[in-house]
C-alpha cells in the first residue's frame, strides 16, 4: 500500500481532509503512522502544513521521517482517496474472513457443531452489515438487550470473560471476584495494577488459567519475561514446585518433584495460549501483531505485561510519557470497542507514595500500603479509558517479616472501578514461592 499511503500523506499536507478510522489505520505501515500522527497534531495545534514544515516539526518532536515518503503517485491523481482505502480495507478484511471460513469449514467436517454456530454468525454479518457510524435511536437497541436480558435470565453463557456461572467452571480462585466483576464483557479495557513484587504478573497468570479451563484462548505479550520464563511460571503454580527448589543447585530436586514439575511442564504447553516472539515495544506495531491475532488466530482476549515497557507510540523518542501513555491507552480502548476483544493491561504505580509509618516509627513498605486510582504511573488518562481498574496491595505491615520467611503473601485485590457493575475487594493468599493464588479470610486464618 506505499503508493496509496504516500498519496493520502501528500494530499493531507495540502490541506485535503481525509480521515481515517482505527480500523483502516491498522492496514497501514509504520512509517505512515509516523507521518499521519504528525500532521494531526499540527492541525491541532493550528500550525501552517506544508513539507518542509512537517520536517521541522519532526525534528521538534525528536522524530525522523523519510521526506520522500509523502511523494504524491500519479495513480492516484484524481480520484477519490477515502473510496480507495475503504475499498483495499475490505479487500483485506474479506481476505481474513474466506480464511476464518475455510477453517471452520474443516472444522465441521470434523463434527465441530460450535463451528455451525460461529460460521451462521459471520455469514449475518456480512450478508447485512451496517457502518458503524450511522445515526440511529434508542429502539434500535430494544431487541438486542431484550435477548440479553433473556440470556441473564435462563443462565446462558454471556459474550466475554466469565470465571464461572453461566455454564461455565467454578474455578475457585475467583468466586469473590467474579462475584463483583459479574464479567469482562467483549469491549472492556482493564488494569491490572500494583508496585514491584506484588505479584500481578502471578495474579494474570491465575486469571488467565483460570479462563482457560472454561475455553478461553489468549494473546500473552509479555515485554518482562521471555516466553520460555513464561511457560516455567505456569509449570511451577500447576506443580507447586517452588521457583527456589527448581533453580538451586545446592538442593537437587527430589525424584517426586522432578516427577511433579515435567508433569506441570507438560500440562502447562498443551495450553492454546498465544504469544508474540521478541515483542516490539512500541505500540503501534504491537498493535498491528495483535489485530492478526485477533482476526487469524481467533484469540479471546489480550493480556499485555506490562504497560509502562512500551517505550513509545510510533517508534519515536517520547519526551511527555503521561501524553505517550495516555495516546496508548485510548488507542488500546478503541481496540477493544472496534474489535469487541478484551485487553489486559498490567500496569506499575507510581513509586512517590504518601509516606506512612507503622510501629515505632518505622517506615512501612510501599506494597503494604493501599493504593488509589491516582496511582497509576504517568498518566491519567489510563483511569479515564479503563472500564476496570484492579489494584493489588500486600496487608498486615507489622507482619511483613514473617511474610518473607513464608513466603506467603496476604494480598488485597481492589475493585478501583468498575464501570458496569459494584466496586468492593476480595483477599487472597499469594505463595510467591510457586505462584499460587487462593481466595482467603485472613482474619479467620490467623486466627486458625
Amino acid at each position: 500500500m506505499e503508493a496509496l499511503e504516500k498519496q493520502i500523506l501528500h494530499d493531507l499536507i495540502n490541506n485535503k481532509q481525509i480521515e481515517l478510522t482505527q480500523n483502516e489505520l491498522a492496514h497501514f505501515s509504520l512509517e505512515f503512522h509516523k507521518q499521519y500522527n504528525l500532521i494531526n497534531k499540527m492541525i491541532v495545534q493550528g500550525l501552517p502544513i506544508d513539507k518542509t514544515n512537517l520536517e521541522l516539526y519532526a525534528i521538534m518532536e525528536g522524530q525522523e521521517i523519510n521526506p520522500e515518503y509523502a511523494e504524491a503517485n500519479e495513480q492516484f491523481e484524481g480520484k477519490n482517496i477515502s473510496d480507495i482505502v475503504n475499498l483495499k480495507v475490505r479487500i483485506k478484511q474479506a481476505q481474513q474472513e474466506n480464511v476464518r471460513i475455510q477453517n471452520l469449514v474443516t472444522e465441521i467436517g470434523k463434527g465441530n457443531k460450535s463451528a455451525v454456530t460461529e460460521l451462521q454468525k459471520i455469514l449475518s454479518q456480512m450478508s447485512g452489515k451496517i457502518e458503524k457510524s450511522s445515526i440511529t435511536t434508542l429502539a434500535d437497541y430494544y431487541q438486542e438487550q431484550k435477548d440479553f436480558y433473556r440470556q441473564v435470565v435462563d443462565g446462558e453463557t454471556l459474550d466475554g470473560l466469565i470465571f464461572w456461572g453461566h455454564g461455565k467452571k467454578n474455578t475457585r480462585q475467583f468466586m469473590r471476584l467474579s462475584n463483583i466483576l459479574k464479567r469482562i464483557a467483549p469491549n472492556d479495557l482493564v488494569f491490572i495494577a500494583a508496585r514491584p513484587s506484588v505479584g500481578k504478573t502471578s495474579f494474570a497468570l491465575a486469571m488467565m488459567n483460570a479462563l482457560y479451563k472454561n475455553g478461553y484462548k489468549p494473546l500473552f505479550i509479555s515485554l518482562e519475561m521471555t516466553n520460555g520464563e513464561l511457560l516455567q511460571r505456569l509449570a511451577t503454580a500447576k506443580s507447586a514446585v517452588s521457583y527456589d527448589a527448581l533453580l538451586s543447585p545446592n538442593t537437587p530436586l527430589t525424584p517426586k518433584q522432578m516427577a511433579d514439575y515435567e508433569s506441570g511442564l507438560l500440562e502447562a504447553s498443551k495450553m492454546d495460549v498465544k504469544l508474540i516472539n521478541n515483542p516490539p515495544t512500541s505500540w503501534l506495531e504491537m498493535k498491528q501483531l495483535i489485530i492478526r491475532a485477533i482476526t487469524v488466530d481467533k484469540i479471546d482476549y489480550v493480556v499485555l505485561d506490562h504497560m509502562h515497557i512500551i517505550s513509545s507510540y510510533d517508534g519515536s523518542p517520547n519526551i511527555n510519557k503521561n501524553q505517550m501513555y495516555g495516546d496508548i491507552s485510548r488507542d488500546m480502548k478503541l481496540l477493544a470497542r472496534d474489535y469487541g476483544v478484551p485487553i489486559i493491561v498490567l500496569a506499575q504505580l507510581n513509586r512517590e507514595v504518601r509516606g506512612q509509618k507503622g510501629k515505632g516509627g518505622k517506615r512501612i513498605d510501599p506494597s503494604y500500603i493501599e493504593p488509589f486510582s491516582t496511582d497509576l504511573r504517568d498518566s491519567g488518562s489510563l483511569e479515564q479509558d479503563a472500564d476496570k481498574i484492579l489494584m493489588l496491595y500486600r496487608e498486615y505491615p507489622d507482619q511483613a517479616e514473617e511474610h518473607e520467611r513464608w513466603g506467603r503473601y496476604p494480598i488485597v485485590c481492589k475493585i478501583e472501578k468498575n464501570r458496569s457493575g459494584k466496586l468492593g475487594s476480595v483477599k487472597y493468599w499469594f505463595y510467591a514461592k510457586n505462584g499460587r493464588w487462593s481466595e482467603a479470610d485472613f482474619d479467620e486464618d490467623r486466627k486458625g
